[in-house]
């Protein structure tokens, strides 16, 4: 049955093409949070352990100051 106005919905394309701009533009969003991620990861900010640096940090640092609970 063909309907009244064949201009009323989407066309079958329309609607493959949106669902593949939509793949892409999530595996696009995957692959860029991906790289984001692991510059992130990457940063060095002093505190890894691995390093000597860290711990000549933290060795030098003074303790700190014992917690006191008050009833």
């Amino acid at each position: 049955m063909l309907r009244a106005d064949p201009e009323a919905g989407y066309s079958t394309e329309t609607v493959v093409i949106t669902a593949l701009l939509v793949a892409l533009a999530i595996g696009a969003v995957a692959v860029i949070a991906s790289k984001v991620l692991t510059t992130a990861n990457n940063i060095n900010t002093g505190t890894d352990r691995r390093d000597g640096a860290a711990e000549a940090v933290h060795a030098s640092a003074p303790a700190p100051a014992p917690v006191v609970s008050r009833p």
